[in-house]
């Protein structure tokens, strides 16, 4: 299913112009040498897109790919390549070996445009016949327009154009149909039936390498591989990838749509240790507006918002296809190979619902307007990690593997959030909510974890009227005794501002939440202290009855509280502090 889906996406796209032709790559490109049907160089061309900053951008072209990886050694491209191989000189580099480049280069040429009757073929072909690498600075500084020299053009990629015409030699039919033929030459296969379009062919021993997999090796890595035999990987006689018979040119699609999703930093997200893409089957707008409900740049306003805002209320989006098949892929790293943590098939309707329902039960009052009112499950499985001081932010590396794809999971599926996820939550905040040391967003309980408590409770059916903000008729005892807590932490800073050594927060807030019972009593008996010091007159007197009135409603302090429970003082806590700092900045300003 991941591989049609990945063969879909590239139909989709190759008629679009946006992905290339079997054997071909997108090439970046720096400039054009335009010859004569002699073969003569006419002109040297700047492709390169100008930036108002920093150095200009090569142009994106479709061109032939290697048929080996470049390494150590000499591999030339088809029709295009850097100056070493094109004109056999380079800024840098052993003469020797730039000799043995160029001389790759011209009889690749040779071998295959030799029977050509294409006339930029054949202008090419006299065009290296004739070429001197000696001149190289002489004829490119001549030739060159505007203000290149050689100097700018070393090292740089080159494609071939015929003077008067439009077409490079890459774009040419003959060539695409000569190099595709030569790829399918040097391509290791077998004859047999493609599991992915179910036809003929011939049956590739390896796959493309897949780029851009967070942690996964930078050169690529396989997402379909056996790499032992005569072992358990090999099946009726069959070794390597015949065991899983995938078409050289299924191969090819599957590998060019999926590096092509991680290459598109709007269609790419790392949750966890799972770098994931998404996709539609056809184009459709909710690709891009889906897409963003899981990066870390899903924001509050624009068009985002104003589909969220709809499909959380349970209406249609205007304007989009809601049956058009929508995927989700999570790739993690595992050596030389690729694993699937994650995959998911649905529909824009069903997936706008879930996401809708999924930012429903979360949504909880924010306690600073720059925090998002859509978190994306990346921001939100963030929480889960430890914070560092040093580089001022989370430490994604902290994040358990499989948390991410279980919270994915269940926000795509619908399910109740993973028991893990809440209990990770949970152990962060009474790890992190004593240490003052922290930025003021992340003391405490902060929006995002407040968040999360409250969509698992709702989820798992234990809290179904969790509020947004403050809700005097909650008499849960957990949710009464946070409050409660919240209340003697404000009575504290009324009666000694903020210039506290350690706040009953940084001493209480981790044992509180979990034995009630023994600790209580004790801050009770504190807080008088705090309340006579801020004055019943004043602030002393509002913290005062405050305190009475929950505490009318709770009967005794139980002396433990389960996981669940501890989640509910959370919240508690959470919205009776907001509620008492928006009540402080309203009295400021008064």
């Amino acid at each position: 299913m991941i591989l049609q889906a990945l063969k879909g996406y590239y139909e989709r796209e190759k008629a679009r112009d946006n992905l290339p032709v079997f054997g071909y790559e997108v090439g970046n490109i720096h400039f054009e040498l335009v010859l004569n049907l002699d073969g003569e160089l006419v002109q040297v061309n700047d492709l390169r897109e100008p930036r108002e900053k920093g150095k200009p951008r090569p142009k994106r072209m479709m061109v032939p790919s290697l048929l080996t990886k470049r390494t150590s050694g000499v591999e030339p491209l088809f029709t295009w390549d850097k100056t070493d191989y094109v004109l056999g000189a380079s800024n840098k580099g052993k003469e020797k070996r730039i000799q043995q480049c160029h001389d790759a280069f011209k009889e690749l040429h040779h071998s295959l445009g030799d029977e050509m009757e294409l006339p930029l073929m054949q202008a090419v072909l006299k065009f290296l016949d004739a070429w001197d690498p000696t001149q190289i600075a002489e004829v490119i500084n001549d030739r060159a327009v505007g203000n290149l020299d050689w100097e700018e053009v070393a090292g740089s990629n080159l494609v071939f154009r015929l003077d008067g015409e439009r077409d490079y030699l890459q774009d040419k039919p003959e060539i695409q149909k000569a190099w595709q033929t030569k790829v399918r030459e040097r391509i290791e296969s077998v004859p047999g039936f493609c599991l992915v379009n179910g036809k003929a062919g011939a049956i590739a021993r390896l796959h493309p390498a897949i780029k851009n997999v967070q942690g996964a090796q930078t050169s690529g890595a396989s997402l379909i591989s056996f790499n032992k035999d005569k072992t358990a990987f090999t099946s009726f006689a069959k070794e390597s990838n015949f065991n899983a018979p995938v078409s050289v040119e299924a191969a090819f699609e599957y590998a060019t749509s999926l590096n092509s999703l991680l290459s598109n930093y709007e269609r790419r997200v790392r949750i966890g240790d799972a770098t994931t893409v998404f996709w539609t089957e056809k184009p459709s707008e909710a690709e891009g507006i889906l897409a963003s409900a899981f990066t870390d740049t899903a924001g509050d306003t624009g068009i985002l918002e104003k589909y969220l805002t709809v499909a959380s209320r349970g209406n249609q989006p205007r304007g989009l296809d809601l049956d058009v098949p929508f995927y989700v892929l999570g790739l993690s790293p595992n050596s030389a190979r690729i694993s699937v943590r994650f995959w998911y098939a649905s529909t824009v309707g069903e997936i706008s619902e879930r996401l809708g329902q999924h930012f429903e039960d979360l949504r909880i009052e924010r306690r600073f307007d720059f925090e998002p009112r859509y978190p994306s499950m990346w921001q939100l499985v963030n929480q889960t990690a430890l914070f560092s001081k040093k580089k001022n932010k989370r430490d994604p590396d902290r994040i358990p593997p499989s948390l991410a794809g279980e919270f994915s999971r269940s926000v795509l599926e619908g399910r109740p959030y993973p028991r893990s996820l809440y209990a990770a939550i949970i152990g962060r905040i009474r790890a992190e909510a004593a240490d003052s040391d922290l930025p003021l967003k992340e003391q405490g309980v902060n929006y995002l974890q407040a968040a999360l408590i409250k969509g698992y409770l709702v989820r798992i059916n234990k809290q179904p009227e969790v509020t947004m903000s403050l809700d005097n008729d909650n008499n849960s005892t957990a949710y009464l005794i946070g409050r409660l807590f919240a209340i003697c932490e404000g009575a504290q800073k009324a009666a000694l501002g903020n210039n506290i050594n350690r706040t009953i927060k940084d001493s209480y807030i981790s044992s509180a939440s979990a034995t009630p019972g023994s600790v209580f009593p004790r801050l009770l008996s504190l807080v008088q202290h705090h309340i006579k010091k801020a004055g019943k007159e004043n602030y002393g007197g509002r913290y005062d009855k405050l305190i009475e009135k929950v505490m009318d409603k709770i009967g005794e302090f139980p002396a433990h509280l389960k996981l669940e429970d501890q989640g509910v003082f959370f919240l508690g806590y959470y919205h009776q502090r907001n509620d008492l700092y928006r009540k402080d900045d309203t009295e400021d300003k008064n």
